[in-house]
């Protein structure tokens, strides 16, 4: 998926915005074919947001460090990312919640900047979508 940014759009707010979403709502549309909508699908989508792929990021524990930075926040009205086993499904919250202190971080995964494994940014690919047969094919 090509977007077509230069360097400098990356670094314009409402342009960046604008790609993070069309990336996020492409890898959510990836994930519906293999998982089930809400927040399985979520997950793997955000996995696939930082790696390009819907597991690799689950791995390297960047869903992990989402999913802690989501409960921490204290004026989030949109959907709640859950962690595995919760199943919690409410459409928007109605009421921000306070962020506890005490929270115990979910660890279901490493941290995400605990590992040298790098993300999609770190690939020597020219598109982070490109699976490993069209990459060694020079697609």
């Amino acid at each position: 998926m090509g977007l077509g940014l230069s360097v400098d759009d990356i670094f314009k707010p409402c342009i960046n915005l604008r790609a993070s979403q069309t990336i996020l709502k492409a890898c959510y549309d990836s994930a519906l074919k293999s998982y089930p909508a809400g927040q399985v699908a979520l997950r793997h989508a955000l996995s696939c947001y930082n790696t390009g792929s819907l597991i690799n990021g689950i791995s390297n524990g960047y869903v992990t460090k989402v999913i802690n930075v989501a409960r921490q926040s204290t004026d989030l009205k949109i959907p709640t990312l859950l962690p595995d086993g919760q199943t919690s499904e409410d459409s928007t919250a109605t009421e921000p919640q306070q962020a506890k202190s005490t929270a115990t971080q979910y660890d279901g995964e490493q941290d995400v900047f605990g590992s040298g494994d790098g993300d999609a940014f770190s690939r020597n690919n020219t598109d982070a979508f490109l699976t490993k047969q069209e990459t060694a094919k020079g697609e």
